[in-house]
């Protein structure tokens, strides 16, 4: 994926389709990658519907706190 300004965006989405899907891995390093390049994002996670799946991994839990 390229460095754009919309990267972080780009990231949490793929990850919000990949837990959707039941990728957690998958939706779980697009999370980091996301976080990493946007932090802000984080807060935006604990609540959003899409990725409630994913919510539920003790990984996610170790990634948002």
């Amino acid at each position: 994926m390229c460095e754009e300004p919309n990267h972080a965006k780009a990231h949490y989405n793929l990850a919000c389709h990949a837990s959707r899907c039941g990728e957690f891995d998958r939706s779980l390093m697009h999370l980091r990658e996301a976080f990493v390049a946007d932090p802000s994002l984080m807060p935006r996670a604990q609540d959003d519907g899409d990725l409630a799946a994913v919510r539920a991994t003790s990984e996610f839990r170790a990634i948002v706190g």
